[in-house]
């Protein structure tokens, strides 16, 4: 279910993914936030084969971004780990509420 969510809209997926494995498996957050990552990289993986193949990345906006994405997620690590479950609860709150926002005021218009 998330798989086919994460293929077709993409936002959040992360953050459902984290609410699934600490749910679920029962990992902590933090715990889940990092096995979390390695599925989205193996779908993001995916898709950058497939459009690579294609021919239709637009690699002046994807290089920069994927810089962005890299250090984001090395900002992220670092923090998750120093600051552990209480910090993760809340960037997944946060993000959880923004993306039901955004996806519904998308579906207003």
């Amino acid at each position: 279910m998330l798989g086919a969510y994460d293929g077709f809209f993409g936002p959040g997926t992360g953050s459902m993914l984290i609410i699934a494995f600490a749910l679920v498996l029962g990992d902590s957050l933090t715990r889940a936030s990092g096995n979390a990552k390695v599925v989205n990289l193996a779908s993001n993986l995916a898709a950058f084969i497939l459009f690579a193949r294609r021919g239709t990345i637009v690699w002046p906006i994807a290089l920069p971004m994927a810089g962005a994405n890299a250090l984001g997620a090395i900002v992220g690590a670092r923090l998750a780990l120093r600051r552990g479950d209480r910090l993760v609860r809340w960037v997944v709150l946060v993000v959880v509420v923004a993306v039901v926002v955004k996806l519904s005021l998308d579906l207003a218009r």
